[in-house]
């Protein structure tokens, strides 16, 4: 028996022997340098000809190297154990490769040979006590295998990073080249990431991906915020998750909370369902697991090593370590909320995605700190340091709080309905420049008026008012969608069509300056802004303001927030700054003016010049003339006496004001 196990491995030594070669052999052509301009010189060609087919005889390496990249590939596939070694071929050839184009396909063409091969599950390499357990042979085998797959796949996740590391800076800059070895390395690290979440060396993925997410260069930050994206959205490793959120959180510490919002917003799209338990903490200054001593913190370490080996074993999450994973990731996500809300000079960039992210998540929190957050936002939208767009943010967290808590709180909202009904005006300038701006004030009217109990007259009349008065300055989309909330807000208060009625009057004086909507007497006016809507350009704007001002039946009218994307100006071209917008549906054009058709009839009887038509023009168009007003008149007899006097004295030290008053005088 054992001449034979020795004659058995004799065979299979040679068989791996034969494979190796056989996939190896082959590629010795790849690492010739390619031809070079020089190298054709001496042919006698023009230079036009010789660029072509030094272009033509590099197309045919690249298609030669495509070709035996895949047959590589496929040998490798076949019998991955056996093979495996095989693999090195690819780092030998980008080490000798100077072409970019092909180091390219030799990354990506690695990188599918390694999303086939990783196994489902995270690979333990044997400790000195478990090498010295006597194995059966396939068990050696296998750990052989795994050895040599993580020391190649650790080789191939640091060439990735050391491309990003020593990429040129122009290169995560905003006008960064497209399609670069940067952006491959990116690509293939999140491809990674994604496939196998739970194998070996994912941090060294995370701690390059998340600094790549706040990169100037728009590419690059999107093929990262992504891929994170598609890890939340998906979550199939809990602890993958939470070590992303972790790193999200140290990078921006490290930064002092300085960076790209589109970084922190990342927080709203992970599923947390799970909510903190009563009497959880969550203190600002003091990481996430709280001050242990040293004692304790190593035998914590100990338990965890010895879960986290047991949960690799059962290959699979219990609900309750996938719970409390999911516990530690919402007090994280609220820590890094909370850091930035109590900031001593708050980030005017993140506070808007820390607001949205608190939003979401708040009725995840224990009522007791909801109560804490709740008196910070009142004390944030009463500040005077605060931009309006960030108290809009502060009440629409608040607004949302409370709907996702029902009915379990009953606190007064006055102050953020006065700080949303002050900043109304504040607002308009900056909607042409800032984007989501009306969708977020749209959303706000939602949450006040629809999930609240019911108003006062008076603040209800007024925020009316207030809308009705924007809507004069807005796009027609928005001035649309702006109706459309003064309509429901006449239907769900009836009383407030008064201000409808031109014969209805009101005690007291309306105060339109003031932003107290309780005190603005709002119902002492009328809804004069109809009578502008009703005869505005827009077709769909004056048919939905007659709708509004007849009280017509409107239902089955789209929400708000869906008026405002359909009647939305469409976008000729989106490349340039300040690209030609077209309001939809289009403004008919005005019909003809019975004079233009009166004269068109007239010039057909005469001749077609330009003389007959500039006479037919004067037969029927008279400019009227009105008598110069009694200011005007003194000026032209001062200019009249004064310019004709020959003291050249005189004359120039009036010359000023003879050349401003030429511009507003003629004289014939």
């Amino acid at each position: 028996m054992n001449e034979e196990e020795e004659d058995e491995e004799k065979y299979e030594e040679k068989d791996e022997e034969e494979d190796e070669e056989e996939t190896v052999s082959g590629f010795e052509e790849l690492f010739e340098k390619p031809t070079k301009m020089e190298d054709i010189m001496d042919e006698d060609l023009p230079p036009e000809l010789l660029k072509a087919k030094l272009y033509q005889q590099r197309q045919e390496r690249i298609q030669n190297v495509k070709e035996q990249l895949a047959h590589l590939a496929a040998k490798i596939l076949e019998d991955p154990e056996q093979r495996i070694k095989s693999i090195e071929t690819f780092r030998e050839m980008c080490s000798q490769e100077k072409d970019v184009t092909i180091k390219k396909y030799i990354i990506l063409s690695e990188l599918a040979v390694y999303k086939d091969i990783i196994p489902g599950y995270k690979i333990r390499l044997p400790s000195e006590k478990d090498l010295q357990v006597k194995v059966s042979k396939e068990v050696k085998k296998l750990r052989a295998y795994e050895a040599f797959l993580l020391q190649s796949y650790q080789k191939y996740l640091h060439y990735l990073s050391h491309i990003i590391k020593r990429s040129p800076k122009n290169h995560f800059s905003e006008d960064a080249p497209p399609n670069t070895l940067l952006t491959v390395a990116c690509k293939c690290l999140g491809t990674l990431l994604l496939s196998a979440p739970y194998f070996n060396f994912t941090a060294n993925i995370i701690n390059t991906l998340v600094p790549l997410a706040n990169a100037h260069c728009q590419q690059l930050a999107e093929m990262a915020q992504k891929t994170i994206k598609e890890l939340f959205l998906s979550y199939k490793s809990s602890e993958t998750v939470f070590e992303v959120v972790k790193k999200i959180y140290t990078f921006l510490k490290s930064r002092s909370f300085s960076s790209q919002p589109e970084l922190l917003a990342l927080y709203l799209h992970l599923p947390l369902t799970e909510q903190l338990p009563e009497g959880t903490q969550i203190a600002v200054g003091v990481s996430p697991k709280g001050r242990l001593s040293k004692r304790q913190k190593k035998k914590d370490k100990v338990e965890e090593k010895l879960q986290k080996d047991l949960k690799e074993a059962m290959a699979e999450e219990d609900k309750s370590y996938r719970r409390s994973i999911q516990t530690e990731t919402l007090k994280t996500v609220f820590l890094v909320y909370f850091k930035i809300l109590k900031l001593p000079t708050t980030s005017p960039v993140l506070l808007p995605a820390a607001l949205e992210g608190l939003a979401k998540f708040s009725h995840l929190i224990n009522v007791d700190v909801l109560v804490d957050l709740l008196e910070m936002l009142r004390n944030m939208i009463t500040s005077t340091t605060l931009n309006p767009i960030s108290k809009l943010h502060c009440a629409i967290t608040a607004f949302q709080t409370l709907k996702l808590q029902g009915q379990s709180l009953s606190l007064d909202l006055k102050t953020f309905f006065n700080a949303f009904f002050e900043i109304l005006f504040d607002i308009l300038p900056r909607v042409a420049t800032t984007d989501n701006l009306i969708p977020a004030v749209l959303r706000c009217f939602q949450l006040m008026f629809k999930e609240t109990k019911q108003l006062s007259l008076e603040r209800v009349a007024a925020f009316i008012q207030r809308i009705l008065m924007l809507s004069l300055y807005l796009t027609a989309n928005s001035a649309i969608a702006f109706l459309s909330i003064a309509n429901s807000l006449f239907n769900q208060y009836p009383k407030t069509q008064l201000l409808l009625d031109n014969q209805y009057r009101g005690s007291g004086i309306f105060l339109p300056d003031v932003d107290d909507p309780e005190h603005q007497n709002a119902l002492a006016s009328t809804a004069w802004e109809f009578a502008l809507l009703q005869n505005h350009a827009h077709p769909v704007l004056k048919h939905f303001a007659k709708l509004v001002v007849t009280m017509s039946d409107m239902e089955g009218t789209p929400p708000p927030l869906d008026l405002y994307n359909f009647y939305k100006p469409v976008d000729t071209n989106k490349k340039t700054p300040r690209s030609i917008s077209y309001c939809y549906p289009p403004i008919p054009e005005p019909k003809v003016h019975q004079l233009q058709k009166n004269i068109a009839k007239e010039g057909k009887k005469q001749e077609n010049t330009k003389k007959a038509k500039n006479e037919i023009v004067k037969a029927w168009f008279v400019r009227p003339a009105y008598s110069d007003t009694p200011f005007l008149s003194s000026l032209t007899e001062r200019y009249q006496k004064i310019g004709h006097l020959e003291d050249a004295v005189i004359q120039n030290q009036f010359k000023d004001f003879f050349e401003d008053l030429n511009s507003v005088v003629v004289i014939n």
